[in-house]
């Protein structure tokens, strides 16, 4: 789905992404007929079976279920179009950085400390190690507890042989749909934290600048100020060809997980009666919406404050310059 090359993409990758899109739109398709058909009264019951509406494992709950699972499908065909058929994408070089692709080194990355090289390569292949490694662990214990409804709801062994054969093909979907939800998120993330520490890299050399004792003397070299303006702008480039990308997906992740995860909470709340299923569904609803709430918030705060000091310290540069004769405050000020 992501391909971090800079070949064009063969018929049979374009066909593949296509195929997907297609996919997810036919399931899309696929929930909002049976929101539509009332799958709960006996004459439609075997449209369960040739539509596959496994929701009736949380009766009671298909309607909220099935409108969250379109929901879900859309999401994922935009952000398997957005990755698949954007042109520009400005945070690609960062992975092939991270990959070890073409030969890139820190200094062209513009990380100039070896120790946040060392922790944002950890952080990467932690956070892609997790996503490999716990997807299995949960998904058996999902299948556990669909395998217990379907032995108490479904009448005969012939039921149960369908409604099996639609989970498999559902849990091929949605394991899709979840790491495209993931890997989203994983690129928010580590997209942010490197402008973070470019963000931060910059502040200490501000910080060396104002510190220094011939600070005047030294920042008036034409050379130095160029350098520092031009470090500065690559990294309000960065941001903001960044946030031309990722803005739509933030703007998705809070529309979306913020009434989910409220709508959740009503229902283990209020809702009595409810069977273990629908209970596990509701509360991962829960820990996943906010949890996406909470990093989203928690690593933009932390790329704000470094850029805010960056701007902060630019101004006491400038300021700085009271005592000194005019000319020399004025060459200053017009490169800042």
């Amino acid at each position: 789905m992501i391909i971090t090359i800079n070949k064009p993409n063969n018929k049979n990758v374009v066909f593949l992404k296509w195929f997907i899109i297609a996919a997810l739109i036919g399931m899309t398709i696929k929930f909002v007929c049976l929101i539509l058909i009332d799958t709960t009264l006996e004459e439609n019951r075997d449209w369960i079976f040739i539509l596959g509406d496994i929701s009736f494992l949380v009766a009671g709950h298909r309607i909220i279920v099935l409108t969250a699972a379109c929901f879900m499908t859309l999401i994922a065909v935009y952000i398997v179009y957005s990755f698949s058929f954007t042109e520009k994408m400005p945070w690609l070089k960062l992975f092939r950085f991270l990959e070890g692709k073409y030969a890139l080194t820190p200094i062209q990355m513009g990380i100039t400390d070896v120790q946040f090289v060392i922790e944002i390569i950890a952080r990467h292949k932690t956070l892609v190690y997790l996503v490999k490694s716990s997807f299995p662990k949960y998904e058996c214990v999902i299948v556990l507890f669909v395998i217990r409804e379907i032995y108490f709801q479904s009448p005969n062994i012939q039921e149960i042989l369908y409604i099996i054969l639609w989970f498999l093909y559902y849990s091929i979907t949605f394991d899709l749909i979840a790491r495209a939800f993931l890997v989203t998120l994983i690129l928010f993330y580590i997209t942010v934290y490197y402008i973070n520490i470019r963000a931060h890299l910059f502040n200490k050399k501000l910080d060396r600048i104002l510190d220094d004792s011939l600070f005047v003397k030294r920042f008036l070299i034409k050379s130095e100020i160029k350098s520092m303006i031009k470090e500065h702008a690559k990294i309000c480039n960065n941001i903001e060809e960044c946030n031309q990308f990722f803005s739509k997906f933030y703007s998705i992740g809070l529309v979306v997980c913020l009434p989910c995860s409220l709508i959740a909470m009503n229902m283990l709340l209020f809702v009595k009666n409810m069977n273990q299923l629908a209970i596990l569904l509701f509360s991962v609803s829960i820990l996943f919406g906010w949890a996406i709430i909470f990093i989203y918030g928690f690593i933009l705060a932390m790329s704000y404050q470094q850029v805010r000091k960056n701007y902060k310290k630019l101004c006491k540069i400038e300021w700085k310059f009271r005592n000194i004769n005019i000319g020399d405050k004025i060459k200053v000020s017009v490169f800042i």
